[in-house]
């Protein structure tokens, strides 16, 4: 009770939040940080009651006191604070969107969510269950609302949008507001008024038809546009501010992607008017005025489509939208900005040891222990000697005053695990403690050295590391599995917001609340892959390795499975374990390279059966027509394909021969074919020495007489028929099989292989099912005498149909119809009408099968009959099946449907019906009869013998079929016309389609190639079977418990159990599927053993709420996955109430960066905190340590700051003054459409990834807005966007001439119907990751061509070809390219000194590239300025890493990385080279000289390390070990400054080789210390390096002073040796430098007094004119932070 009154407290304060009307959400964001001690966690003030109902413990009534004493800005006991926000770079009216559910005010005044939909009888079934049901709802959407500010779900631009402004023309391509009714457009709000339909242009009134407001109100919300329907006005009262209910619009349905076809009964609507306007435009307020009103009154359908970037683009190309405020505007705090939730801080210390710090207003050199910085205070009034103090801020105080102390050594962390376990399981706030814990690692690990460990802890974490693994961890939501790899709060919310919805389905389908959580785990072990029975007569094995001889000496004892070998190796056991076959067509390369890989294999003795059908595509094409009887075994030898004569070869050799002769004879055939290649010219004259040959078993030139004789009479009889049966029934028997769909077909141990993966995949596959059948030895689920096939084929299907087996993308269709109690299939068809196996109607059916089937057509008659076999097999016993009949013609009802459904419906004898239909469709004559509408005596007298026959009603049959009765042909055809538009309308089925529907899943048959049998029927059933696993079991529970229903005294019959089995099947089959693939049934179950072995007391956190959201988690403390999981679970824990177990399994050699790092990750918290900040706060950090600041986001985000005080690379709070806080805010400036690009025509492995081809990005107004390279790793791409609606493209050029897009599944897996499609629309609508498949296929006639080739240019050399692809104009061939990075405020100093002695040094144009993700923001704002002033073009790129490729955690080697392994992406595709230069470097030579050189074929060049300092020798360890060995005489260079030819870098996929190479090695955290050099210089022997002349790098460290005369760049390099300060260096080393330092901060300090007077750049100002004299005459700069 006391639970629910706090829940319901806390949801009436959300009702009261959730004001976010007057352009949404105007209240600030919230985040409420309490302090631990001078320690920021984010947390939610929730109260947290103990066992025995008190409220106050030690460790809460100290953070409390700390809470109330310091507050938000309070005081603190040391340190200094940092605070960090994160905006969206789009202002908040555009991102943000109404609900689809309705808005009120309250009596207080207040806007609150309308529940009336949660809150109505339907929503609560009619039992006990409303309360929790609400509960659930109310909490995801509460939850979600929260989030709903920062998450824009916007509504596409769709085809409406580009149509509206075609007719309104070319103005509209700039207006930031035009409508469209009807067919007029307007642009001007003065020129419209709003007509009803019907009416003259400008007049009002009600329109015939419309529903009244109390009407509409009441209808289910229903809308095909659910995001942007209706602006919502918040200025209307109580009542008033209803609207009516969102409707479809109809114009927009072919563009939506409907998952569900059930729509609400049709309303006559209004006039659909569609305004397309930005938000905050006053065209947009001067439309909605007259708009929203008109709405309301009925006289037209108002639908507001937002868009943007109509009236220019930012600096990326991205469209920025209509009155956007500037980003100095938002800079400044106003409303308007969009506060972002979702998104992590680490702060890490920072190593030191050489100096990076700006000696600008710093200091220089930064050591441990700097002196004179602030003293840790330890405030005797704080309480942490007093008695009351937690323990938890005892350690923390505690580490903070050890920072000074390195990291525990690792026996001390491995106990410093144990403690950490057992302080949060004691604490009465484990979870706060834990998040607590692992955000502030470095205090932590450095405050528990004092603290005993316990033994029974280390019992605990030691069975957990042994049995999960040390420091293993895991998350499952209702035992989904979800990966903590890339983990964001939105995806992982939207997923859960989804499970909810399948939860609360469940509860839908009537079961008991009390059997719901048994429910929930129906279906949830992991599911036994459905396998395929390849074997029969007519397989032919090519060894057996229990008979063969080869294998001899090989055990036959399973048990040897248990001995050890290599890892990668088989077990040399003497039993048939892995069953290899392949279904080959004899005559074509793939085939051929098949059947010569087996017979390498056999050779290698590999542990594997092999077996193979041949298949005669001839024969294929007979067996689709469903007639064997058109075979013909005597035709003209010449007139057979070569696929046929080969298979009636080999027939014919292993007749007479043997089996091992005729599999050498194919195996000889195919080394012919693969060696002299498949020819329009190949025949039989070349494949018949080969039979010949293999006949007489001699060489030819040495064969007798008489085995010439009997070659000759061998091949007569070949000629004249012999084998050719043979041959027919092996394609037969594997067409049947389903095993020649696609071939090459492949199947090992009846799972089925990918068709591009099966060579490689295959073994690989078989020694992974030998691990899986060594388990089953060592429990003893196999036995010695047991026949290992016969056991894994034990629960195997006969046949593998594609269109059953494999889901479609998006998922398969699913019918609501089970669950659609007002659905016209629930009216049509009543519970009884079904048909079941004779004898089981009382029998509970799991499946339930709707046969759509056209009884005028061939194919339906089949497939009724197919149907009528299957249902009287003993394996249907489960399922019931009802036939829908859906003639093309309405008009057309045979006496055949009508008996068929009368008899369906025949409410007694129903064991019966079946074999009498089954009857019928045997008997040829009656049936053909019957197929007609009307029919003569004889045929009457015949059907009604056979009736009688069977004992059926005789007298129910003439009644329903006569005149008058329930089936005479003018009933059946009203009937029919009902049920078309139902099939048509519920099930999107056209009149004459054949399909199946089985439990929700809809499988339309009219695209089939397969002959549909009877085993197709039992494919489903076993496939639906299998998905509802443990239903059964759970309806037995029904039964033996009635009192759980409320009507207690019922009796429930088999029928409403089958019902109630249907609605669960198609919740289940709706859920969503698990984002990681585990076994999660082991996982549970190792669990469960382990807490009855130690009882895991001081492991576990246990957290009571709802059970309809269950979390268990496994967590290493000491990961970084920990920190953002706990801040996550305690925000899930705070608003949905979730039921929560947390295990502990800290790691014992945790890694020494994870526990050197603070972190923060940003959350709504409750809303009952009085300070609220739209920042991540951290309080009392260290003052003495250098922090480098990380930002965590979500992997579609590319972000950048845009606000900074200080070096957020080298942050030093003793630097701030006392009470100062550090700000900085990043922002959100574009979100990426990433994917795979997929060629779906691909017949090998290497050409699934079209790598080369490229792809263009763009909207409504500009088709070409961005564009990238697809990388041959996955296919990869991205491409940065905007929220709104996107043309993805391929570009003009080689990539549409060789590529289309498909349009539909269907079509990228067979040959696209629209050959000149190439693009596709896709939608940017939300803050969650998500990672699309861009298919293409190849056009006809180019399947062997390449991207890059080029036949037209063959004259032109290799490295030319490219160029041809993208044409660079003149201006860029003139211009010097150079990019660079830096990262901190003392390397941007550094870079602008770079920058300006490659302008006066270079006498051709420059442009500069520099990657954005590191600059600051001062930066950032300086460099338009300078670009101005001394004449050059400078452009900021990015390239966000991606998620399949290693991730680096430390800032450094993340600059590293981006300076190698991005090139050939992360660059326009029109530039042809560029030159990196290091931004500690000074150049002294024209670079031109560079951007001509000739590089000789490699992608880039870099100049060797010198080697004339003798001091250094034991530095270089190049020359030493490992390097030495792997270099092979080649020169290890230096990565300060390197030339890429990017033409020939993207043609010979350097980017790609390099990516795998470092994704290999980057795993070894000892590999790739220097990773920018180490990784080229690796593959050097794979990806050349040119070797630049020696002079073009000098550096003092490895150079002698000999040769610094003619260098031709100075680069401070770090020295190892005496580890020299970077400025001290820079003023030593290079002659000009000082000067050049002097002239860029007197310009750093003009354009700051630029931004200081808001000079833009560009606008008409003061020049700047620098000389030497005005550094003399003004003396010294003052020196101004930007």
């Amino acid at each position: 009770p006391q639970a629910n009154s706090s829940h319901s407290m806390l949801f009436r304060s959300w009702m009261g939040f959730l004001g976010w009307f007057c352009l949404f959400f105007a209240t600030s964001h919230l985040s409420c940080p309490w302090n631990v001690g001078g320690w920021a966690v984010l947390a939610a003030n929730t109260h947290q009651t103990s066992h025995d109902g008190t409220m106050e413990t030690k460790d809460e009534v100290s953070i409390q006191n700390h809470r109330e004493k310091q507050g938000q800005h309070g005081e603190k006991y040391f340190g200094r604070d940092i605070e960090v926000s994160m905006y969206a770079s789009w202002p908040r009216a555009y991102l943000e969107r109404s609900d689809p559910h309705y808005t009120r005010r309250n009596a207080e005044g207040k806007l609150s969510l309308d529940m009336e939909k949660a809150d109505s009888p339907e929503a609560t079934n009619g039992n006990t269950i409303g309360d929790e049901r609400r509960s659930s709802i109310q909490n995801m959407r509460r939850l979600k609302e929260r989030l709903r500010t920062h998450a824009p779900e916007w509504e596409a631009r769709r085809k409406d949008a580009e149509v509206d402004r075609k007719q309104a023309g070319e103005t509209a391509k700039h207006a930031c507001c035009w409508l469209r009714h009807g067919e007029e457009v307007y642009l001007d709000p003065d020129q419209y008024q709003p007509y009803e339909k019907g009416a003259e242009k400008g007049t009002k009134g009600q329109p015939d038809g419309f529903q009244s407001q109390k009407d509409t109100v009441e209808r289910t919300v229903y809308s095909m546009d659910p995001l942007w329907d209706v602006w919502m006005d918040p200025d209307e009262s109580d009542e008033e501010s209803k609207l009516p209910a969102l409707q479809k619009d109809p114009n927009l349905a072919s563009m939506q992607e409907v998952k569900d076809t059930a729509t609400a009964q049709s309303i006559d609507l209004p006039d659909v008017v569609r305004l397309h306007a930005a938000f905050g435009s006053p065209c947009f307020h001067a439309f909605h005025q007259k708009l929203l009103p008109a709405h309301r009154s009925g006289i037209v359908t108002y639908l507001m489509r937002p868009h943007h970037g109509l009236m220019g683009q930012n600096s990326d190309g991205i469209d920025t939208p209509c009155d956007v405020p500037n980003q100095d505007t938002l800079l400044e705090g106003q409303s308007d900005r969009t506060g972002l939730f979702g998104f992590g801080v680490e702060l890490a210390l920072k190593n030191t040891e050489y100096q990076a710090k700006n000696d600008e207003g710093g200091l220089e050199q930064i050591q441990d222990g700097v002196e004179g910085g602030d003293e840790l205070v330890h405030d005797a009034s704080s309480g942490v000697n007093h008695p009351d103090a937690g323990l938890l801020e005892q350690v923390l105080r505690l580490g903070a005053s050890n920072m000074n102390k390195d990291i525990p050594s690792p026996q001390a962390l491995d106990l410093a695990g144990l403690k950490i376990a057992a302080m949060v399981t004691n604490s009465s706030q484990p979870l706060e403690a834990l998040e607590t814990i692992t955000q502030n690692l470095p205090f932590v690990v450095r405050g528990l050295e004092q603290l005993p460990a316990k033994r029974s802890v280390q019992k605990q974490v030691e069975a957990l590391r042994s049995t999960f693994g040390d420091g293993g961890q895991f998350l499952l939501i209702n035992e989904q599995a979800y990966p903590l790899d890339n983990l964001d709060v939105y995806g992982l919310i939207q997923f859960i917001a989804d499970e909810l919805d399948f939860v609360n389905s469940v509860r839908d389908s009537g079961l008991p609340e009390e059997l719901m959580y048994k429910a929930i785990a129906v279906g949830q072990e992991e599911m036994d892959e459905l396998l395929i029975e390849p074997r029969s007569q007519h397989l032919f094995l090519v060894n057996d390795l229990e008979r063969d001889d080869r294998y001899k000496g090989w055990s036959r004892s399973l048990s040897s499975l248990l001995s050890f070998v290599m890892p990668g190796q088989f077990h040399p056991l003497r039993r048939n374990t892995c069953l290899v076959v392949f279904s080959v067509d004899p005559a074509t390369l793939e085939g051929a390279e098949i059947l010569t890989s087996m017979s390498t294999f056999l050779r290698r003795l590999i542990p594997v059966q092999f077996g193979f059908y041949l298949v005669v595509p001839d024969h294929l094409q007979i067996l689709q027509q469903a007639s064997s009887s058109s075979f013909e075994s005597g035709r003209r030898w010449e007139s057979l394909t070569l696929s046929d004569q080969i298979a009636r070869a080999f027939h014919h050799i292993q007749d007479n021969k043997g089996g091992k002769s005729a599999f050498e004879f194919v195996v000889a055939v195919a080394r012919f074919i693969i060696k002299n290649g498949v020819k329009d010219t190949l025949h039989w004259s070349e494949i018949e020495p080969l039979f010949l040959k293999q006949w007489t078993e001699q060489r030819l030139n040495a064969a007798t007489d008489s085995d010439t004789t009997a070659g000759a009479e061998a091949l007569l009889a070949l000629k004249r028929g012999a084998g050719a049966h043979a041959a027919f029934a092996m394609t037969t028997q594997a067409f049947h099989k389903g095993l020649s769909q696609d071939l090459p077909f492949a199947v090992v141990n009846g799972r089925v292989l990918p068709k591009l993966y099966q060579l490689q995949y295959a073994l690989s596959l078989c020694l992974q099912m030998q691990q899986d059948l060594l388990e089953a030895v060592y429990t003893g689920e196999v036995g010695e005498n047991d026949d290992v096939l016969d056991w894994i084929f034990r629960n195997s299907v006969p046949k593998y149909n594609k269109d059953i087996m494999e889901e479609v993308e998006g998922g398969r269709r699913n019918s609501d119809i089970v669950i659609n109690k007002k659905s016209c299939l629930h009216q049509l068809i009543p519970s009884t009408d079904y048909l079941h196996f004779p004898g089981s109607e009382e029998v509970i059916k799991l499946v339930t099968q709707l046969v759509v089937v056209d009884f005028t057509s061939e194919k339906g008659i089949r497939l009724a009959s197919q149907t009528l076999d299957w249902i009287l097999q003993s394996s249907s016993q489960s399922s019931r099946v009802a036939f829908l009949p859906s003639p093309s013609d309405e008009t057309n009802i045979t006496l055949l449907q009508r008996i068929v459904m009368a008899l369906q419906a025949a409410p007694s004898r129903r064991a019966k019906i079946g074999p009498f239909l089954a009857g019928i469709f045997g008997n040829e004559e009656l049936l053909a009869a019957l197929g007609q509408i009307d029919v003569d005596v004889h045929t009457s007298d015949l059907l009604y013998s056979l009736v009688d026959s069977l004992g059926l009603n005789t007298n129910y049959l003439r009644n329903a079929l006569s005149e008058h009765g329930a089936f005479s042909k003018t009933k059946s055809m009203e009937t029919q016309h009902n049920l078309s538009q139902c099939t048509s309308k519920m099930l999107g089925l056209q009149p004459g389609v054949n399909a199946v529907i089985t439990n929700s899943k809809i499988y339309p048959l009219s695209d089939s190639k397969l002959l549909f049998t009877s085993s197709d029927l039992n494919l489903m059933f076993v496939q639906a079977k299998m998905e509802i696993s443990g239903l059964d079991g759970l309806l037995s529970e029904v039964l033996e418990h009635p009192e759980l229903f409320k009507e207690q005294e019922k009796v429930y019959t088999a029928d409403e159990l089958s019902d109630l089995a249907w609605r669960l099947s198609y919740s289940l089959s709706n859920r969503p599927a698990p984002r990681q693939k585990i076994e999660k049934k082991k996982i549970l179950e190792a669990l469960n053993m382990v807490d009855e072995h130690v009882k895991l007391l001081n492991t576990t956190i246990t957290l009571d709420g709802t059970h309809d959201l269950q979390i268990l988690a496994m967590v290493d403390p000491f990961s970084p996955k920990a920190r953002k999981l706990t801040t996550i679970l305690h925000f899930l824990k705070g608003y949905l109430s979730v039921t929560l177990k947390i295990v502990l399994n800290p790691s014992s050699s945790p890694s020494p960066s994870h526990l050197s790092s603070f972190y923060r990750y940003h959350l709504p918290r409750d809303e009952s905190e009085q300070d609220k900040i739209e920042s991540v706060r951290f309080t009392g950090m260290p003052v003495d340590k250098v922090l480098t600041m990380n930002v965590d986001v979500p992997e579609n985000w590319l972000v950048a700051p845009v606000r900074a005080d200080h070096d957020l690379d080298n942050i030093l709070l003793q630097e701030l003054e006392e009470g100062e806080t550090l700000y900085a805010s990043f922002e959100l400036d574009s979100m990426l459409v990433t994917g795979s690009c997929i060629d779906r025509s691909a017949k090998t492995q290497k050409d699934l990834t079209p790598r080369g081809v490229q792809l263009h990005l763009g909207n409504a107004t500009h088709s070409h807005v961005t564009d990238t390279l697809v990388m041959s790793n996955l296919g990869y791409f991205q491409l940065k966007s905007s929220p709104g609606h996107w043309t993805l493209a391929l570009a003009p050029g080689r990539s549409r001439e060789l590529y289309t897009v498909p349009g539909t599944e269907q079509d990228a897996s067979n040959m696209p119907t629209h050959p000149d499609v190439f693009e596709r629309q896709i939608l940017v609508k939300d803050f969650a990751s998500s990672h699309m498949r861009f298919y293409v296929h190849k056009r006809p006639g180019k399947e062997g061509e390449d991207v890059l080739d080029d036949k037209e240019a063959e004259s032109l050399s290799y490295l030319e070809k490219i160029s041809r692809l993208v044409r660079p104009t003149k201006k860029e061939d003139e211009r010097i390219h150079v990019f660079s990075i830096a990262s901190g405020h003392l390397y941007e100093r550094l870079l602008k000194i770079m920058i300006l002695s490659v302008l006066r040094t270079t006498h051709t144009p420059v442009k500069f590239w520099f990657i954005r993700n590191y600059f600051s923001p001062s930066f950032a704002a300086y460099m338009p300025f300078m670009a101005e002033d001394y004449g050059f073009e400078f452009e900021f790129i990015t390239y966000k890493w991606p998620s399949w490729l290693h991730k680096q955690t430390e800032k450094q080697r993340i600059i590293w990385a981006y300076k190698i392994l991005f090139l050939d992406v992360i660059f326009p595709l029109s530039l042809q080279r560029v030159i990196f230069v290091d931004a500690d470097q000074v150049v002294r030579s024209d670079l031109k000289e560079l951007m001509d050189m000739d590089l000789h074929g490699a992608p880039y060049a870099y100049t060797p390390f010198c080697d004339n300092n003798k001091e250094m020798d034991g530095y270089r360890f190049w020359k030493q070990g490992f390097w030495r060995d792997h270099l092979q005489g080649k020169p290890y260079h230096i990565s300060a400054l390197y030339v890429v030819d990017l033409k020939r870098f993207r043609e010979t996929a350097a980017g790609d080789q390099l990516r795998v190479v470092y994704d290999q090695l980057s795993k070894d955290p000892n590999s790739l210390s220097n990773l920018d050099q180490d990784l080229p210089n690796y593959v050097q022997h794979q990806v050349p390096i040119f070797s630049l002349p020696q002079q073009w790098l000098w550096c003092e460290s490895w150079c002698g002073n000999e040769t610094k005369a003619a260098a031709k760049t100075i680069d401070l390099c770090n020295n190892p040796m005496t580890k020299e300060p970077k400025l001290a260096a820079a003023r030593r080393i290079v002659r000009e430098w000082p000067a050049y330092d002097q002239e860029v901060r007197h310009h750093t300090s003009f354009v700051a007094n630029l931004i200081r007077n808001e000079v833009p750049p560009g606008a008409d100002r003061q020049p700047w004119n620098y000389t030497a004299e005005q550094i003399f005459l003004q003396g010294t700069v003052e020196h101004f932070e930007l």
